[in-house]
């Protein structure tokens, strides 16, 4: 068979399996599952994460626990997926070897328990820091533009609130705020 041929056929493949996980992508962001809150931990979902993504010798992770957090009302399943995401992102902006620090606590007026994501990542232009919860806003070239939209979604569907603060050239800060108090489980 001509290379050409080949060499096209594959591309086509490439491109039809790079579609599947974008309508993948848009479906699960359309439809979350129903939110399962218990009782959980921040302090445990952080380090089931940091777990996770040990393997990554470029990557190193501190984190700085409030080890008096109380047990919370959330969606293990969810909120992990949240921390993953923030992660992700985090690794995959490293040129080459990196940190990540996760500080955990309870805000000034103690209605939120605080989980604080800090990189040392090249950061985010100050113009695109408006947009990176927006669905389909992505800078990697291979992104699909929902993890972050994503995240968002799971933080307000717990009543919470999420920050990214960031300087071009100096790492990205994301800040996830959860109520004390949840509302219906």
């Amino acid at each position: 068979m001509n290379s050409a041929v080949i060499t096209g056929s594959e591309t086509i493949i490439t491109e039809v399996n790079s579609l599947l996980k974008l309508v993948s992508e848009f479906n699960n962001f359309a439809r979350l599952p129903m939110k399962k809150a218990e009782l959980s931990n921040l302090n445990k979902l952080i380090d089931e994460s940091i777990i996770l993504f040990q393997s990554y010798e470029n990557v190193e992770f501190n984190f700085k626990r409030d080890e008096n957090l109380p047990d919370i009302l959330i969606d293990r399943s969810l909120v992990r997926q949240a921390l993953n995401n923030i992660i992700s992102n985090s690794i995959q902006a490293f040129s080459e070897n990196g940190s990540v620090i996760i500080t955990t606590g309870i805000d000034d007026s103690g209605v939120y328990q605080v989980v604080n994501i800090k990189d040392n990542g090249p950061g985010i232009k100050a113009g695109d820091i408006e947009k990176i919860f927006e669905p389909g806003f992505t800078l990697k070239k291979t992104g699909t533009g929902l993890g972050l939209a994503i995240v968002e979604k799971i933080i307000f569907e717990h009543d919470g609130k999420i920050y990214c603060r960031s300087t071009e050239g100096h790492g990205a800060e994301f800040i996830l705020m959860f109520p004390m108090e949840t509302g219906v489980v």
